[in-house]
């Protein structure tokens, strides 16, 4: 009797258990598209961070070939380096060392730029448009 208790018992625990799998992106394929700023923050040193909807229509573009679109800036080029917790890119101008250096965080409709630069912390985060939009 207790035998067939146990079994099942036995049987949940084991089939109800699974590993949470993390979404680490393994190549640029993970970037390549439109993205639309949706929020962003900027820490005073002190206190929460709070996420700020954004203001402005701002988008970039990451490309197959490696080349980089925005209107905010004159960066043409990216660089992407994948990692288990955190991936870094590196946007930059072609023939420059004029370079920006982002810890990311990359899920298919999401992608969150913490810049290297910022001492307190800021943040960007993005949301993927869809192909063909402005």
């Amino acid at each position: 009797m207790k035998c067939t208790l146990y079994i099942p018992i036995l049987c949940l625990i084991l089939f109800a258990c699974k590993k949470d799998e993390k979404h680490t992106p393994t190549s640029t394929e993970a970037l390549q598209g439109m993205w639309r700023l949706y929020q962003y923050w900027n820490s005073p040193g002190a206190g929460p961070v709070v996420w700020t909807p954004a203001t402005e229509n701002k988008t970039i573009y990451f490309s197959p070939d490696l080349s980089f679109h925005s209107y905010t800036t004159n960066q043409d080029h990216y660089l992407f380096t994948p990692g288990t917790d955190t991936s870094l890119l590196k946007i930059y101008k072609q023939g420059t060392t004029d370079t920006s250096s982002y810890f990311v965080k990359v899920t298919p409709d999401t992608l969150v730029l913490n810049f290297l630069g910022c001492i307190e912390g800021c943040s960007e985060k993005y949301i993927r448009q869809p192909l063909g939009a402005l």
